[in-house]
């Protein structure tokens, strides 16, 4: 016969299986009602097209830019570094003359950019074959 403690880690994981499938689903509501409602404007599917066709961009990517960076083709790419905290901005004050750090900015597109970039990509060749036996 089981001990309760093992009864209850069941039933625990039984329904956090349930809840994660639950929010798994919602998920994939949410990004169907997104993508259905970026296709029903002309212009935002022009500027989700011209995202995704920029190499390593892929929808998730594409979506969170033009979520959080509306201004995305409107302003120069300083501008656009500025806003997502990727420029380097002084800390200078009187004659002291600070370290140029990135900081600031919009953290959901800076953790997007992030994200996508820790992805690994898609070989475009096979590997090489091993002189290992």
């Amino acid at each position: 016969m089981p001990s309760l403690s093992a009864q209850l880690e069941v039933e625990v994981r039984t329904g956090l299986e349930a809840h994660i499938k639950a929010l798994d689903q919602s998920i994939k509501e949410a990004d169907a009602a997104m993508a259905a409602q970026l296709a029903s404007d002309p212009e935002w599917a022009r500027r989700l097209a011209l995202l995704r066709s920029i190499p390593g961009i892929g929808p998730i990517t594409a979506r969170a830019l033009l979520a959080g960076l509306p201004e995305l083709g409107k302003l120069n790419r300083k501008s656009i570094a500025a806003l997502t905290g990727l420029a380097p901005l002084n800390r200078d004050s009187g004659c002291m003359r600070g370290r140029r750090t990135t900081w600031g900015g919009r953290a959901e597109v800076r953790t997007a950019l992030y994200m996508s970039s820790r992805q690994p990509s898609a070989p475009t060749r096979p590997p090489a074959p091993s002189t290992r036996a």
